[in-house]
């Protein structure tokens, strides 16, 4: 006798209960759909012998979203898709063989107006100086800086890479 308890499949051999595997998600047309009913855990409407399965569900504590792993039931040596578990239901971007894209912002390290450290470092040379940001970015963006004198000479402009906060390196 076969029976399913708390996800595990068991067989009953001999009066003895023996785990076989984790008890898997019917396969169904699209990902997203597989995605729904394993959320709700209703049974598949119309079962697929190609269609797509919830293996595992995985939580980013970095980017508090739950990603459903989903591989397809007729090639599971096919690498697997990840789609993203949201709210209720599932919002997915895309189609059903593409995962969910999740865009994470970056943190903005100088903001419009600050005063930075720009710097250059040659082989046999450093240059150091003070400028005032005209963009924002994240480490690694390009931002445009202006450079004033207090002489009166017209202000120039350079672009640096944001290395950190307050921090650019010129071009």
């Amino acid at each position: 006798m076969i029976r399913t308890v708390s996800g595990v499949v068991l067989a009953i051999v001999c009066g003895v209960v023996v785990p076989c595997a984790p008890a898997a998600s019917p396969c169904v047309a699209k990902a997203q759909d597989a995605v729904r009913m394993y959320r709700s855990g209703a049974e598949a409407g119309t079962p697929s012998a190609d269609g797509y399965r919830v293996t595992r569900v995985r939580r980013d504590d970095v980017l508090p979203v739950s990603w459903a792993i989903v591989e397809r039931c007729g090639h599971p040596d096919w690498p697997a898709v990840s789609v993203a578990m949201e709210g209720p239901g599932v919002r997915v971007a895309r189609t059903e063989a593409v995962p969910a894209v999740v865009t994470v912002r970056a943190q903005v390290a100088v903001r419009v107006g600050d005063t930075v450290r720009v710097w250059r470092q040659d082989r046999n040379s450093r240059l150091e100086m003070a400028a005032v940001s005209d963009e924002g970015g994240a480490v690694g963006d390009r931002i445009r800086l202006h450079v004033a004198s207090a002489d009166g000479e017209p202000v120039r402009y350079c672009f640096g890479l944001v290395r950190g906060p307050a921090n650019v390196e010129m071009e």
